[in-house]
């Protein structure tokens, strides 16, 4: 129950934000929830630790997993943010954030009648794909 209220109330605040407002809301939220949640800050870092066993070459000191793990929380949280405000985007704002180039190759494809398969880079929040 509690967390169904807690959805419902995140998504009538979060599209009244300024989109501006998502990055530091974002860092805000994500050092709160760092700092207090010690179980999942832990399973971050062990994974961090554990990538650096393998010789990653940007984790090899505790300093670089702690920025790192930081740097994972902040952009989970920022990732919540754009979830909850999507509710707010009409077609004109994905519009502006989206383009699309070369869909001249799609459509010659699909006129063959047999589909197309597309390969895509995820860049940002994929909940987007489906608005």
């Amino acid at each position: 129950m509690v967390p169904d209220l807690l959805f419902q109330v995140l998504f009538s605040i979060v599209p009244a934000l300024p989109r501006a407002a998502l990055g530091p809301v974002a860092r805000a939220t994500s050092r709160l929830e760092y700092g207090l949640s010690r179980g999942r800050r832990d399973a971050v870092l062990s994974n961090l630790a554990h990538i650096a066993r393998t010789g990653h070459p940007s984790l090899s000191d505790s300093h670089s997993r702690e920025r790192a793990a930081r740097s994972i929380f902040a952009c989970y949280h920022r990732f919540l943010l754009e979830y909850f405000a999507q509710g707010s985007l009409d077609a004109r704002a994905l519009d502006t954030r989206f383009r699309f180039r070369g869909m001249e190759t799609l459509y010659r494809a699909l006129e063959g009648g047999r589909g197309a398969v597309l390969s895509m880079p995820h860049i940002g929040n994929w909940e987007l794909a489906g608005v």
